[in-house]
């Protein structure tokens, strides 16, 4: 058993999650205006600069606008926010993620790693085969779960760029932090061995080119992963 270190919030943390949360529960409403600063770092107990730092953080995450000289306004962080919008839902989900937003995401994955997959069994080298493979076995071989949410990734990330499409890694990197996640949120509930036969079952197919099978096991590895979640995670975001 492996345990891991625990770090504490930040000021800036705890006031970004205190905001965070004040929106997704609606208790914030969208195109309301808040609080100046210095009466929230009043209000909160907390320095100036914690709420300004706070508010440029929930700004770049979509949930506030700053507009000068008027205020900060809740955004619309449906329409606003980006993939790291999306990264603070799943962590505020906690252990009641939305359903919702990973059979969406489900479908997202299915769209790339489709693509990525199928290509890849045409056009990766020889090299790129040992590449994915060395990261497949420090990925088996290793018993911290961070370690092995980042190579799961990593494999992924390398089975993209060698399909042959140069566009296709960096798009994935965007979603690295949702990947690593949802996999350490997986990782709770399924064994290692059984996300290990996994990953090995779909490099089988890459290794011998079988482009026939491969989407048709990427599809059952992604729709496994649903599944788990389905079976674990009621819904927390409505």
């Amino acid at each position: 058993m492996t345990f891991e270190k625990l770090e504490v919030p930040s000021m800036t943390d705890l006031f970004v999650k205190t905001i965070e949360e004040k929106i997704l529960t609606g208790e914030l409403k969208e195109g309301e205006r808040l609080l100046t600063e210095r009466t929230l770092a009043e209000k909160m107990g907390v320095s100036l600069a914690v709420v300004h730092n706070g508010m440029k953080r929930l700004a770049d995450l979509g949930f506030v606008k700053i507009v000068p000289r008027q205020g900060t306004f809740v955004a619309d962080y449906a329409r606003c926010g980006g993939v790291n919008t999306l990264t603070e839902l799943i962590k505020y989900a906690g252990t009641g993620y939305d359903m919702h937003i990973i059979r969406q995401f489900a479908d997202l994955r299915k769209v790339l790693e489709f693509h990525f997959y199928e290509d890849a069994c045409t056009n990766a080298s020889d090299e790129e085969l040992a590449r994915i493979k060395d990261i497949l076995d420090r990925y088996v071989g290793s018993v911290n779960v961070h370690e092995r949410a980042g190579l799961y990734f990593d494999f992924v990330h390398e089975v993209s760029f060698s399909c042959g499409n140069i566009v296709s890694p960096m798009l994935l990197m965007t979603f690295r932090d949702l990947y690593t996640s949802f996999y350490l949120g997986q990782s709770r509930f399924e064994t290692a061995e059984s996300m290990n036969e996994q990953l090995e079952a779909i490099y089988a197919l890459l290794e011998s080119r079988d482009k026939e099978h491969i989407v048709e096991a990427v599809e059952k590895h992604i729709n496994w992963w649903l599944d788990s979640y389905s079976a674990h995670y009621s819904p927390a975001i409505q």
